[in-house]
């Protein structure tokens, strides 16, 4: 390496022709070695850990991305067979299988089950309470709010004061509210 003015080297014999303080030789020679190791081992260092952290985040967004597509395939296959049910039987009768499956699964689990549209519409439960009124001979489902059974009335009670509307809450695989 040349001795040029300002590197390591110029500068360790400056300090050794000049300096009061008389340092042995090798530890002069040795030092812009030392220095030079743990620069470049300190800038590997760096640039390994910001290509790790990537990687990191770079997989982490893969796997997101993933599990959001892979429930989208399946929630859109369940809703187009659920289409499909809805145009191939007569919507009173679709309704009472729901309730009927769902008083299956509350008496086995100890629960009271019921689903709301995000429009606040109750369509289905477990419980005897009906889920519309017939009014001049049309059916109209009613709105889970407006329900005779208490535990649905307080929970879609909690949703509200919670989320402000049934619309504006977001998916969650598991909820359990208990009002």
């Amino acid at each position: 390496m040349p001795f040029t003015k300002g590197s390591c080297w110029s500068i360790c014999l400056r300090a050794m022709l000049f300096s009061r303080v008389k340092l042995p030789l090798h530890f002069l020679i040795t030092i812009p070695f030392v220095l030079q190791v743990v620069g470049i081992v300190s800038v590997v260092g760096y640039f390994s850990y910001r290509s790790g952290e990537k990687s990191v985040e770079q997989l982490v967004d893969r796997l997101a991305i993933g599990l959001n597509e892979n429930v989208n395939i399946h929630l859109t296959h369940y809703l187009s067979q659920a289409q499909e049910v809805n145009q191939s039987n007569v919507k009173a009768i679709e309704l009472e299988t729901i309730n009927s499956f769902l008083k299956t699964i509350s008496h086995a689990n100890s629960v009271s089950i019921f689903i709301v549209e995000r429009s606040g519409l109750l369509v289905a439960s477990s419980q005897d309470s009906p889920t519309d009124v017939v009014v001049d001979g049309k059916a109209i489902r009613l709105k889970a709010i407006e329900s005779k059974d208490p535990s649905i009335y307080q929970v879609t009670k909690v949703l509200l004061d919670r989320f402000g509307s049934l619309d504006q809450m977001a998916i969650e695989p598991k909820r359990n509210l208990k009002p």
